[in-house]
């Protein structure tokens, strides 16, 4: 009887922990969909995006180089 009880306690700690583990996965599953499908959004957008306006992309893009390459010279300078 009591080797039942153990094991009957043993399999309730383990569907336990199985429980969480499913939870925790669930939670991590939905996180990596939300970040693909915002990454895939952001392909079809510079995909549908207008010569002028992937132009404009591109520049803001080596502006913001820019002012990183900036920072870092200053901050050798100093």
């Amino acid at each position: 009887m009591l080797k039942v009880m153990a094991a009957s306690s043993w399999l309730s700690k383990l569907t336990s922990w199985l429980r969480e583990e499913k939870s925790e996965l669930d939670d991590l599953r939905s996180e990596t969909e939300a970040r693909w499908s915002a990454s895939l959004d952001s392909a079809e957008a510079d995909l549908a995006a207008s010569p002028e306006d992937r132009m404009a992309a591109i520049q803001d893009q080596i502006a913001a180089n820019d002012d990183a390459f900036d920072a870092i010279r200053d901050s050798l300078d100093d």
